[in-house]
């Protein structure tokens, strides 16, 4: 498994920060800036009382992506298309995010399919490595702790690391998994002096994967019995004509 790959592909390619109600997309040498999301005042409301209290929280299952999780708010999501590896055909990011408390607290969770299935559990921590070197490196940031985790059978990795950015220090909490070819990261991003780590916990804890939709049952072929052709009787056969015959047919013919 190629590392560049996971080094791109990972939450590093886009830092998304949702503070002050913006919304600032980054990637590899394109810089966009997404629109200013106006809320309404219910969000408002719900978003500025936001506490580690899961139950209040609504549970977000995105379609294709075989896992749910939690936000308090419903998020929006973000694609990105792109091609680490130019040998390699280009990979989807899709990232569903949030903020609450004013802007001050941001929700990410984002998935893509990897080229390929890992070979071996050697190669899995490869890629989670290079996920968390890849999201640290993308920001000038600095890790604060690193520990490896399972989720189930999959391996996965939490970190924690801090970066600098207009004026202020911020801090992510993040956990990410390989699953088969696909690759979960779920992140919680505050501003260091106010980081709730309970609030930070719950949001990565609500991380579940759903069981993959089983194919509909295709109904067994059914083979038409092969019939034979009606039997046909063999065409009467006169049995061949003797002397007596003969002689009984020349006497027959007689006038």
């Amino acid at each position: 498994m190629n590392i560049k790959t996971s080094l791109v592909c990972s939450l590093s390619i886009i830092v998304l920060l949702f503070f002050g109600s913006q919304a600032i997309a980054q990637e590899v040498n394109e810089p966009k800036a997404e629109p200013v999301i106006e809320k309404s005042a219910d969000e408002k409301d719900k978003s500025d009382q936001v506490t580690s209290d899961t139950k209040t929280w609504e549970t977000i299952s995105p379609s294709g992506a075989l896992a749910e999780f939690k936000m308090p708010v419903k998020p929006r999501l973000i694609e990105r298309t792109l091609k680490p590896v130019e040998s390699e055909p280009p990979i989807k990011v899709r990232m569903h995010l949030a903020s609450a408390n004013q802007g001050r607290v941001a929700f990410v969770f984002n998935y893509h399919d990897l080229h390929r299935v890992p070979e071996s559990p050697e190669d899995v921590v490869k890629i989670l490595q290079g996920a968390v070197i890849g999201s640290i490196a993308n920001v000038v940031g600095k890790k604060v702790s690193q520990k490896q985790i399972r989720y189930n059978e999959f391996l996965g990795i939490e970190f924690v690391y801090q970066y600098a950015q207009y004026d202020k220090i911020y801090r992510v909490a993040a956990r990410t998994f390989v699953v088969g070819a696909r690759q979960y990261q779920i992140s919680c991003l505050m501003e260091a002096n106010q980081f709730d780590e309970e609030l930070a916990k719950a949001f990565l804890s609500s991380f579940r994967l759903l069981p993959a939709k089983p194919e509909k049952a295709k109904p067994p072929a059914t083979e038409t019995p092969a019939t034979e052709p009606p039997a046909t009787e063999p065409p009467a056969t006169k049995p061949p004509a003797t002397e007596a015959d003969a002689e009984s047919n020349e006497q027959g013919s007689v006038e």
